[in-house]
């Protein structure tokens, strides 16, 4: 499936441009960011519900030992993205920034212009 991008819309003249093939290869770092993001949404869960069930087997205890308990986790939750970032195994890329001049990015690109009133079709 080819993904297409509209420009100029309010100036009468509409450009159509197909990206070329490496502009949707994200860098590793970001990768393993959006991979990290994505895990700590199920740790912060799995972290929250071993708080409300550390908190109700120590309802009993003084307000000093359920502080203590409740900062420990939410030390957890400081921590795990950090580990989860070093953990996370991402393949690296070899064409993670490809060294392409203006010319040859020209070239990758399709572009077709047509004006809105002239009768062009998508």
């Amino acid at each position: 499936m080819k993904t297409f991008f509209v420009l100029g819309m309010g100036t009468g003249l509409v450009a159509v441009v197909q990206p070329f093939a490496g502009a949707s290869a994200l860098p590793t770092w970001v990768e393993r960011l959006g991979w990290t993001l994505v895990h700590s949404i199920w740790q912060f869960a799995a972290i929250a519900v071993v708080t409300a069930t550390v908190n109700w087997s120590l309802r009993r205890m003084s307000a000093n030992v359920r502080y203590i308990a409740a900062v420990v986790l939410l030390g957890c939750t400081v921590a795990l993205p950090g580990v989860t970032w070093f953990l996370i195994d991402v393949p690296p890329r070899t064409d993670e920034r490809p060294n392409r001049s203006s010319s040859e990015l020209l070239r990758a690109c399709e572009v077709f212009a047509f004006s809105v009133g002239g009768g062009g079709r998508f």
